[in-house]
Parts: C-alpha cells; structure tokens; sequence
C-alpha cells in the first residue's frame, strides 16, 4: 500500500528536475553567447587599438609625451652619432614639440596606399610634420590583424653647420672634435677685411668646416693651439645651413698696447676728416700698399665747418680679435666733440680697424665705419 502511494512522488520530483535545468540552459545559453560576443568585440576593440597601423604611432607619441627620448629614438631607428648624442635628439624634440604633448593628429596620406603600406604624418602640437611608412609583416594578430613595421621616411629636421676659422684653431662641435677631414676643399680664402690689400700681405686665410646631418646645436668650442679658448658666433642663418666664425682672442700681452695703438690712430683719422691735421699726421699709420692709403691721400675735407676747439670722450672698445701673428681687428668707439659758433656739437663714432704687422710694427690695412663724421 505504502509503495504504491511514493511512485507518483518520485515522477513529480524527476520532472521538476527537468524543468529547472530547461530554465538554466534557457538563461545561459543566452548568457554564455552575450559573454561571448563582448568577448569578441574586446578583442576586435583590442586589436583596432594596438594592431591597426596608428598603434605604433601612438606609442611613439607616447614616449614623446613621457620624454623617454631614448626609447623613441630606438623606436624609429634613430641612431647616435659623433655629432648627434642622445642630448641633441632630445633638444630637438624639446625645441620642435616644447615640454610637453598638448595634442597630436594622424594624417593618412591615402593616395600613397598599397596592398602592402600606409602612409601617414603625425604632427605633434601642431608643429611641422614626421613622415612614416607603415608596411605589413605578413603576420596576423586574434587571427584578422595585421602587423606593421614603422619606418620613418622623412627623419627630424637636420641642418649643415659651417664653421668658419683661422689655421691651426681646433673645433669641438656637440663635444666632439672637428676632423680636418671636414675642411671644405678649396675652402680657404682672404678675409674681406683685407681685401683691398694690394700686395701678398692678404695671405692670411679662413678654412671652412662643414659638418652634414646636424639634428642640433648643443655647443660649439674653439680652442687656439695653447688652449685658450676663442669666441664663436653665429655669422648667418640661412634655410637649413647655420654659419658660424670663430674669433681668436688677442693675447693679453698685446692687448694694451693695440688698444692705445687704435685709439691713436682714430682720433688722428677724426682729426683728418675734420681738417684739423694733414695727411701727413695720419700717414705714418696707414699700410702704404692698401686702397685706403690711396683713397685717403686724396680725400677732400674742405667740406667741414671750421671750429673752435675740440676733443674726445667716453672711448670704449668692441670685437678685439686676432687672426693670426700679423692681421688682427680692433673695435673702438667715442664722442668726438668740436666747439663751433660758441655752441657744442658731438658727434659719436664707432670703427672697425683692420691691422697688419709689417716690419714689427701694426699698420691699418682698412677701417670701416659703422658711425661716425664720415
């Protein structure tokens, strides 16, 4: 009796069995194909991100951000050379991007697209442009991505640098040292200042370095062959070429006496123009075989209204330089005042004098004007 009532029982509970595993396949097949598909567009998301080609060039705009320069360098190909250290690459990115990433852009060059390349400019806050070829490398990634390699077909800015230099001067550029390899043949020349020399007196020459594929300037250094160090200044910048020339100091021996020299000779040249002394004040310190020995002899100064007295003041002196034993350059510049019709008149003057050391004594080859009566 008692086994005859539990078998409907026992066929209730196997059938609620069924239901509930009916219900549990019906939530998780479902589940289990939602899961899947956000799986799958992680992963296509995933790919986009870091195989599409722009992913390489945002980890190299990345680096940049972080100013991990090293890194980026090694991450495009850039490498260290002589004259371009680790140190140049990062003045360049600091003076072409400033000290940090405000915003970047990816510009698809899609005329240049093949099976194999794409092409894009990435400009970095705005600024001018890298160029980079991105090819396929025939492997895939999640089974649909390419893979690329980053080349950069237009490397950063470069420049040549021109450092113009007396003999014997010896040249550090980015620290290292300049080989006289890199003379520019033919490069040396008479300096204009001594142009108008009439005699073999003008053999002193200039040499021209040029150093190629510059990425930046950290420093440049000229030492004579005693060590002592000489300035360098920027002559002219020009499209993608800076020149530099080198000045050689004059020795602190010589320095004295050439400034007491100078400042004779250009009163003497102010008094000449003004009528005050004859040619034949002033030409016992003119170079006989010069233009402006020739030039001066016959100079009119008729033109310049007499006066009562006169005098000089505030005499300073500017761009001291020696080329070599014989030739040096000498800047000097004061008031030369005259009294006139009971009334003072000044007149500032600033000249350039070019020396030569003819038979152990310096004698003016040229002198040029930058103010002055004349």
């Amino acid at each position: 009796m008692n086994s005859k009532m539990k078998e409907p029982a026992l066929k209730s509970n196997h059938h609620k069995k069924r239901i509930h595993a009916g219900w549990i396949l019906a939530v998780m097949i479902p589940l289990i194909i939602v899961m899947a598909g956000l799986f799958a567009v992680s992963k296509y998301l995933y790919g986009v991100e870091y195989y599409s080609p722009t992913g390489p060039l945002e980890k190299y705009v990345e680096l940049i951000r972080s100013k991990d320069y090293v890194k980026a360098m090694e991450f495009v190909g850039l490498k260290e050379t002589p004259f371009n250290t680790v140190k140049e690459y990062e003045n360049f990115f600091k003076t072409s991007y400033g000290d940090s990433v405000e915003s970047f852009v990816f510009i698809e060059r899609k005329l240049q697209r093949t099976e194999q390349n794409v092409f894009y400019d990435v400009r970095i806050n705005k600024k001018e442009s890298q160029k980079f070829k991105l090819t396929k490398t025939g492997e895939k990634k999640l089974i649909i991505f390419d893979t690329w390699n980053m080349e950069l077909i237009q490397t950063i800015a470069i420049k040549t640098v021109v450092i113009e230099a007396p003999p014997d001067i010896v040249i550090s550029l980015n620290g290292t040292v300049v080989p006289k390899d890199l003379l520019l043949p033919g490069s040396e020349y008479s300096l204009d200042y001594f142009k108008n020399v009439q005699d073999d007196k003008t053999n002193l020459t200039m040499s021209s370095y040029q150093i190629k594929d510059i990425v930046a300037i950290s420093s440049i250094e000229a030492k004579t062959a005693s060590g002592e160090l000489c300035e360098v200044t920027l002559l002219e910048e020009k499209e993608n070429i800076s020149t530099y020339v080198v000045r050689k100091p004059i020795p602190k021996t010589q320095e004295d006496e050439l400034k007491t020299l100078v400042e004779k000779i250009t009163k003497k040249y102010s008094e000449f123009v003004a009528k005050d002394v004859g040619f034949s004040a002033l030409s016992p310190y003119l170079y006989k075989n010069t233009k402006l020995y020739t030039d001066l002899k016959s100079f009119y100064n008729g033109w310049f209204t007499p006066h009562q007295s006169y005098g000089f003041e505030d005499v300073k002196f500017f761009d001291m330089q020696s080329f070599d034993e014989t030739h040096c350059a000498v800047g000097i510049e004061f008031t030369y005042f005259v009294y006139k019709f009971d009334q003072r008149f000044d007149y500032p003057v600033k000249y350039n004098v070019y020396l030569i050391k003819i038979d152990n004594s310096w004698l003016v080859a040229d002198l040029s004007i930058q103010g002055g009566i004349v």
